[in-house]
């Protein structure tokens, strides 16, 4: 059963106490960062931002683990074009 987005608020503002604008803030300034980082993200594996950059922006962790991605579906390419 999914659950509407309404219903969703209810459940948060139940659970924290929060009023519902606080909470719609919360959830635009949450989603705005997201959508960010995503773009940021794109930008680099494009080639268009620096890894010191993105290290910055979102943690090395994060940019290492997007490395590792990266290349393993690089290897899986080469692998599947290689005859």
């Amino acid at each position: 059963m999914k659950t509407s987005f309404a219903e969703q608020i209810e459940v948060i503002k139940d659970e924290t106490g929060a009023d519902e604008a606080a909470l719609l803030a919360d959830a635009v300034r949450c989603g705005v960062q997201l959508i960010y980082q995503e773009q940021m993200i794109a930008k680099y594996l494009r080639g268009e931002l620096n890894r010191a950059t993105l290290v910055k922006l979102i943690g090395a962790e994060a940019v290492e683990e997007i490395d590792e991605r990266q290349r393993a579906i690089d290897e899986d390419f080469a692998w599947g074009t290689s005859g």
